[in-house]
């Protein structure tokens, strides 16, 4: 989608993004047939593409003021201009609301192609967007996350960072360390008018941003997997009740239960909402000792996904109590440099002592509640994805080891100060590869 043999490119943000500059047209609402449709121009013919297929359009529109009118092919609707420098993309753009019959949206976007608009490609309007500066690199990634987000819990962190949530963070605290390789950088070149530079404040204060930027980090990773989901795996003997909480859980019978030890022979994964977090679930063989080639293929991969998962939880059947088998298979994790985030017992209403924190039942529902209770709305704090982290935690790296320095020599705090700087940079698009922006707006649909 980003090309170098593109017509037009626009450096902002640091780096230079390829952008065609044709205007670019695109139903923005669902597939026909709807009730009403939305066909979005963008680019400097916008107004006067939208005066050829509507009428009256004129030529100089009132900003954000609804225009009624018809079209030439026998529909009528609404015009909706933005102006340049004050729309979505930062261009001009026009939004066409119409009948959202299936000829209808076809004829209109046909007319457009005819008065000289391309058919956009997916996510072309945001990038036109990210290369006009009207929004960074935290915000275009924050809307795919509001375009994919299943929970009420996920739009509102993806609105964070939408509107601005981890660029001022950043940029915050960017501000700051710049200010600070700016005092560096003078003593360095007027050491004889300002005085010699005092390493220890230099390396105090690059600890303490470096301690705030951590944390932004600890936070910001905590929200962002809630909202992309931690994988669960769910782990235990054969019969100890996995796939019948897996079932629970789900609101359907997704696995097979039966009596009969063994039965799951290989992972099943299922994606749910448990309080305000998203939850992958998988449900794994049980393991034990087996010479049944399926099974021991199936037990194979329960240590797999033990592996490649964010919590462990560890079911056992309470009416048998805890066994010896039991405690080999905590062992049998240990090993792995794991130990169960979530020890259950299971079957609880088969059980006649007395209850515990761990029982529960998906018959009678006992204990269900308190597995939501373990993901609260997560905390106010903008949401960080494995790319901004990646960026990041090189930057408290670097400012970490300008703090630690006794008595730095200038010139080595200021190479620190920058590389710092740089990091931060890249969170916010700063030279960021194409390939990455591929990737990124590849996930978007036509149309945004």
């Amino acid at each position: 989608m980003i090309s170098d043999n593109s017509e037009n490119k626009i450096t902002t943000l640091g780096h230079t993004l390829w952008v065609n500059s044709e205007t670019i047209v695109a139903l923005c609402t669902g597939t026909p047939p709807t009730a009403v449709a939305m066909v979005r121009l963008s680019g400097s013919e916008a107004y006067r593409i939208a005066a050829a297929v509507f009428t009256p359009f004129p030529s100089d529109p009132t900003p954000r003021l609804a225009l009624y009118g018809k079209f030439a092919f026998g529909d009528d609707g609404i015009a909706l201009p933005f102006p340049k420098g004050a729309s979505y993309t930062g261009e001009e753009i026009v939004e066409l609301s119409l009948h959202g019959g299936r000829a209808s949206v076809d004829a209109l976007l046909g007319a457009c192609v005819a008065a000289g608009a391309r058919p956009a490609r997916g996510g072309e309007f945001t990038l036109r967007a990210l290369a006009n500066g009207r929004i960074d690199l935290t915000q275009a990634e924050a809307v795919v996350e509001t375009i994919e987000a299943e929970t009420a819990s996920e739009l509102r962190m993806a609105h964070r960072n939408r509107t601005g949530g981890l660029r001022k963070a950043v940029e915050e605290l960017r501000g700051e360390l710049r200010a600070l390789l700016a005092e560096v950088e003078a003593r360095i070149d007027f050491s004889e008018e300002l005085g010699d530079l005092d390493p220890n404040e230099v390396s105090d204060r690059a600890g303490h941003l470096s301690e705030r930027l951590t944390e932004i980090i600890r936070r910001g990773t905590a929200v962002h997997l809630a909202r992309c989901g931690r994988r669960v795996a769910l782990v235990g003997r054969p019969n100890a009740g996995k796939s019948s909480l897996l079932n629970a859980l789900v609101g359907h019978d997704r696995a097979i239960v039966t009596d009969v030890p063994g039965t799951t022979r290989d992972t099943l994964e299922e994606t749910i909402t448990l309080g305000a977090a998203r939850l992958v679930l998988v449900d794994t063989a049980g393991i034990r000792e087996t010479g049944e080639k399926v099974e021991s293929e199936g037990i194979a991969r329960t240590y797999n996904a033990m592996k490649g998962a964010d919590e462990i939880w560890f079911l056992y059947d309470a009416t048998q109590g805890w066994s010896p088998e039991d405690e080999a298979m905590v062992g049998a994790i240990a090993e792995l440099g794991r130990t169960p985030d979530l020890v259950l017992a299971t079957k609880a209403d088969l059980f006649a002592g007395p209850s515990t924190n761990s029982a529960i039942s998906v018959i009678t529902g006992e204990g269900l509640d308190r597995l939501a209770a373990r993901y609260p709305e997560p905390v106010e704090a903008p949401p960080v994805n494995d790319r901004q982290s990646a960026a990041l935690s090189p930057a408290a790296a670097v400012l970490q080891e300008a703090s630690l320095i006794p008595d730095a020599p200038p010139d080595l705090l200021a190479v620190l100060l920058r590389e710092a700087d740089r990091h931060l940079g890249i969170v916010l698009g700063d030279a960021v590869p194409a390939d990455l922006l591929n990737e990124l707006f590849s996930r978007f649909c036509v149309g945004k």
